[in-house]
């Protein structure tokens, strides 16, 4: 999909780094994290996935250029079935439940997922205790 869009991805994480939350919820967390990324990136943009240790906790963060997002929109995009722009999302697919899916995996394994919009750059970022 990143691809079509021409879009570039990039990561930032450290080599040593090792993650034993649920492999499989975590996995499904991110993965809907960085689709959305994607579908939402302006073309042309980049998204940038950051990875790193913060004192005793982990911290995910997933970056895009959205020039389109309007600001007010921020606290629902955790909602379930909330789309940001209904006519850029028929186009790209999906239900509206990822990022609600990424809120519930991240609140399961006790941590926090927050998103900001600046300068027209959306970012997610989640942070898990490290166990």
């Amino acid at each position: 999909a990143a691809e079509k869009k021409e879009i570039a991805v990039s990561v930032d994480c450290p080599e040593d780094l090792t993650v034993s939350h649920d492999s499989k919820w975590t996995s499904e967390a991110l993965f809907n994290l960085l689709d959305n990324a994607v579908k939402y990136c302006d073309d042309g943009g980049t998204v940038r996935l950051t990875l790193k240790k913060k004192g005793r906790q982990l911290m995910l963060r997933i970056s895009n250029p959205c020039a389109e997002l309007d600001a007010s929109q921020l606290p629902h995009l955790f909602d379930r079935f909330y789309r940001a722009d209904s006519s850029r999302s028929r186009k790209s697919g999906g239900y509206g439940i990822g990022l609600s899916i990424a809120r519930a995996v991240t609140d399961g394994h006790k941590g926090k997922i927050s998103v900001d919009y600046e300068d027209g750059t959306v970012c997610f970022t989640v942070t898990l205790p490290r166990q």
